[in-house]
């Protein structure tokens, strides 16, 4: 994770979470972050859901996928 970057530019390093990516759509997607906000700058509530949320589903365009 690279904590000086956003959703958007690529925090996610994890190969399968490129921006663009499926999985990465999820967390882009969810509506449960700012994909513009840098990871350095979240809040302590703002990790604890990055981290640790609960399993939600979340709607994207086309799909209903599990964050």
């Amino acid at each position: 994770m690279e904590r000086n970057l956003s959703l958007n530019e690529g925090a996610i390093t994890f190969p399968n979470f490129a921006v663009g990516s499926w999985y990465w759509m999820i967390f882009a997607d969810s509506g449960f972050f700012d994909v513009d906000k840098l990871l350095r700058d979240y809040t302590a509530a703002e990790w604890e859901q990055f981290l640790h949320g609960p399993e939600s589903k979340v709607k994207l365009t086309q799909y209903t996928l599990t964050y």
